[in-house]
């Protein structure tokens, strides 16, 4: 997982180019579920701009697991528009044994974030499977859940556990989870913050090798085709060329960046456990074959 730097101006700027009008229908739909007191419309307008979304992220990438997808001319189903405040209603998450000593708000009966609907900063692009599948409408927060926010840059009171990736409403995610070889784990030692990756990874089950197989087989060909021109690199080998194999691996546009940069640093730091991941990758891309 890695953040997407925009700011609420240039993302309007984004949707208004996809859609003149969006902006003000949404606002509209929004005062009506102010009158109502909850989300109620028969049809949805938010799937006309999930473009935005899709170019934003890495041109198609998931906002939670950084796969990477199919462009938005032919990869529309692959990618949900994630509600990252539900809107409808908030589920429980039923957590994992070890976060059982960890503070977790009970979710509110009546409705969810009913006014944030139609917010740009309540949206992603995220995957089926992370989102049909594992996210649903939870929401994990310490404290308690503000149904009544106007605006996701006011929540931070709510002391939410999942990580949000776009703009500069949150800590960055690349600061907060890190990857040691193929599975990712917090960065930092101890607070919030590290419960914040903890709970993020295993919300959305990125350091499960058997059930998100296909993550961890990604994740090991990113580092099998990087090793040796990390190592080439450090030895000054073909080092404009090298460096740009690595560069790249580590764009924002590749899928698993997190991954790829993480192994950069580690390599640079300690070769000779480098080798040792890039030979668990390789015996991962074997099983997997």
């Amino acid at each position: 997982m890695i953040s997407y730097s925009i700011s609420l101006g240039q993302l309007e700027r984004l949707v208004d180019l996809q859609s003149a009008t969006w902006r003000q229908r949404a606002a509209a739909r929004t005062a009506s579920f102010a009158l109502k007191g909850k989300y109620q419309e028969k049809s949805s307008i938010w799937s006309e701009i999930k473009p935005v979304y899709l170019q934003l992220q890495g041109e198609s990438k998931c906002a939670f697991c950084e796969r990477k997808l199919e462009s938005a001319t032919y990869g529309l189903v692959e990618q949900d528009v994630e509600h990252f405040r539900p809107k409808k209603k908030i589920g429980n998450w039923a957590r994992a044994k070890r976060f059982s000593g960890v503070a977790f708000a009970v979710a509110p009966a009546g409705p969810g974030y009913y006014l944030l609907a139609y917010h740009l900063f309540n949206y992603c692009a995220s995957c089926k499977p992370c989102n049909s599948a594992l996210k649903r409408s939870c929401f994990p927060v310490a404290a308690n859940h503000n149904v009544l926010g106007l605006n996701p840059a006011d929540l931070r009171q709510e002391r939410p556990y999942l990580i949000y990736p776009l703009g500069a409403l949150d800590d960055k995610a690349e600061n907060l989870i890190e990857f040691h070889g193929l599975s990712p784990r917090p960065r930092k030692s101890k607070g919030h913050a590290r419960i914040r990756a903890a709970v993020t990874i295993e919300f959305f089950k990125l350091d499960d090798a058997i059930r998100r197989k296909n993550l961890f087989l990604e994740r090991a060909r990113t580092i099998v085709a990087m090793y040796p021109a990390l190592r080439d690199l450090l030895q000054g080998i073909d080092v404009v060329q090298n460096q740009k194999i690595v560069d790249s691996y580590c764009s924002s546009k590749q899928p698993h960046t997190n991954c790829a940069a993480s192994f950069a640093r580690l390599t640079r730091r300690d070769q000779g456990e480098a080798r040792r991941l890039f030979e668990a990758a390789i015996a991962f891309v074997e099983k997997c074959s």
